[in-house]
């Protein structure tokens, strides 16, 4: 099974705690309604990610796209920075 995850970012962020938290039940619930009837199991999240993790997100994808995360390298030289511009953070 994949556990399947759905984060909400700056716009969620800026909502209030209750209209998160009714938003969230309605979402995982049709998530975890998808994601069984396709077979994924019954691993469905869905949560507010924060800015920092969003970022870090963010440079792990990128750098994992340009096939430059080498772990095993001392001095990693061709790592990429991430400036996310766009929507409610901005």
């Amino acid at each position: 099974t994949t556990p399947v995850y759905l984060l909400g970012t700056a716009g969620f962020r800026v909502l209030d705690t209750t209209t998160q938290k009714t938003l969230f039940v309605a979402i995982r619930h049709s998530l975890a309604q998808v994601v069984s009837a396709h077979g994924y199991g019954t691993g469905a999240h869905a949560n507010v990610i924060y800015g920092r993790a969003e970022g870090l997100f963010a440079w792990l994808t990128v750098n994992y796209l340009m096939q430059d995360l080498n772990f095993y390298q001392e001095m990693p030289s061709n790592h990429l920075g991430v400036l996310d511009m766009g929507g409610a953070s901005t």
